[in-house]
């Protein structure tokens, strides 16, 4: 299945998370048990951040848990197993926590659903892909990887079309299948980003 993601809100548009080089404040600190109740979301839980004057916020946060403490002041909402965005999920609105990160964070938006697998999509599955930078939370610089994303999609494309016309199919072993699942749900860098080279920044 398709998983849900950490957001990251920047002047109006909302990225989904794609990589990092480190993990986000962890979830438990809050006293929070994450519960996986769908195939969609195995965590049990996703971020919406927003970078507010160039800081990295935890706005919301969707999760379901064993128990809700109150988290800066604000309880959680349940929302509707039908609703697009909650799809059921307990819904802490407006904590505003500063999210003190150190390190990059590889986003994307305009998803482009040929492109869409199992697990946590692949930066080359959003027409608009960016790379954000932070020091303590402050965001510090951007890159743009969307023009990278073209080749890999004419090659993916051209690997389909050979692989229609080729007759039989790759019997795959056991391992093969383990690691192509590792891979698909993870979010390091090293995994997600293996196509990184450097490219002139684009923060202003």
């Amino acid at each position: 299945m398709v998983q849900l993601t950490d957001v990251i809100t920047f002047k109006g548009n909302r990225y989904m998370v794609v990589a990092r080089t480190n993990g986000f404040k962890e979830i438990e600190k809050f006293g929070l048990n994450p519960d996986s109740k769908t195939d969609h979301c195995i965590l049990g839980y996703w971020r919406e951040l927003e970078i507010i004057n160039n800081k990295l916020i935890l706005r919301d946060l969707f999760i379901n848990a064993d128990k809700y403490p109150i988290i800066n002041n604000i309880s959680p909402i349940k929302t509707n197993e039908k609703d697009m965005v909650g799809v059921g999920h307990h819904l802490y609105k407006g904590i505003n926590i500063d999210e003190n990160y150190t390190g990059k964070v590889m986003v994307g938006r305009n998803t482009l659903l040929d492109y869409i697998s199992i697990g946590f999509p692949e930066a080359f599955a959003y027409g608009e892909v960016l790379e954000f930078e932070f020091m303590n939370g402050e965001l510090i610089d951007i890159k743009n990887y969307s023009s990278k994303m073209i080749p890999i999609r004419i090659q993916i494309d051209s690997m389909r079309y050979k692989s229609k016309k080729k007759k039989g199919y790759n019997k795959n072993t056991s391992s093969d299948i383990i690691s192509t699942i590792e891979k698909a749900f993870s979010l390091s860098y090293e995994t997600k980003c293996w196509w990184l080279d450097e490219e002139e920044p684009i923060f202003n």
